[in-house]
This record gives C-alpha cells, sequence and structure tokens, in this order.
C-alpha cells in the first residue's frame, strides 16, 4: 500500500506522466494505472484450471499419500516410499 501511495503522491506532484513514474518505481505503466485508480491493491484470483489427465488417478495418488503420511510419523523420504508403493 506505502507503493500505491508512493506512485500516487508522485504521479500528482512529481514526474506528472505514467510512463515516468512507472520508470522511476520500476513497476510496469499498467500498475501505476491501477495505483492512481484504486488505493488499495486488488486481490487477483488465479482461476483454477481442469487437470484431466491427473484425474483418473487422483484417487489414487491421494491413497498412496495417506498411507504413506500414516506410517511415517516424519515426512523424510517420502519420495522415496511412494517409489517403493508404485513398484
Amino acid at each position: 500500500m506505502e507503493l500505491y501511495e508512493a506512485i500516487r503522491r508522485e504521479y500528482e506532484f512529481g514526474i506528472g506522466t505514467i510512463q515516468g513514474v512507472a520508470r522511476k518505481f520500476g513497476v510496469h505503466r499498467r500498475m501505476v494505472r491501477e495505483a492512481l485508480a484504486h488505493a488499495i491493491p486488488l486481490v487477483k484470483a488465479s482461476p483454477q484450471r481442469p487437470h484431466p489427465q491427473l484425474e483418473p488417478v487422483r484417487g489414487f495418488i491421494d491413497a498412496i499419500l495417506e498411507a504413506v503420511c500414516g506410517e511415517l510419523c516424519q515426512f523424510e523420504r517420502v519420495e522415496k516410499r511412494v517409489i517403493l508403493l508404485l513398484d
């Protein structure tokens, strides 16, 4: 938020151009425009993407990980245990 504040202050009282402010703070011009439009940074949600190749084996992988984590109190060598269970 301090960056947004500094960007707005610099745009209003300093350089006065979006490109100049972006160059001074080392940010993209898009971020300068967002800072001028909004007082706080917008939260950007990343879309949940489907995993069509993983879906058929997701239950199997979860079962293996539950079995491995149930056996191990610590998470050491989990990868080796999973490979052993797959063989």
